[in-house]
């Protein structure tokens, strides 16, 4: 399968598969409606970056591992990269700030 560039319309259907929506896409990130991951994506086109959300227990990372791996890489054809986890923290100016770790 030839995926476009940031092709958000394939991971949409996959999150679709899994019961999810999108509740919000920045720049080459996107946040399923969740929030127990986010999926980045990669340098290539058939790539996604994966973070879990560092207060998601590790039963749930599993479980949520699974779906993803057969729905966005069985089903659409994503190659997935589990990068790490990520923490999300709102300042006084109610912006999100996001840090990753690996």
């Amino acid at each position: 399968m030839v995926f476009p560039p940031k092709p958000l319309g394939f991971v949409k259907e996959g999150l679709n598969r899994m019961g999810l929506e999108i509740s919000h896409v920045y720049e080459d990130l996107i946040f399923p409606d969740h929030s127990a991951y986010l999926i980045q994506f990669g340098i290539e086109n058939h790539e996604l970056n994966i973070y879990f959300n560092g207060d998601c227990p590790d039963d749930e990372r599993i479980k949520l591992k699974d779906e993803l791996i057969s729905e966005m890489a069985g089903n659409i054809g994503f190659s997935l990269n589990f990068t790490g986890s990520f923490v999300m923290e709102q300042d006084e100016d109610e912006e999100i700030k996001l840090t990753f770790s690996p």
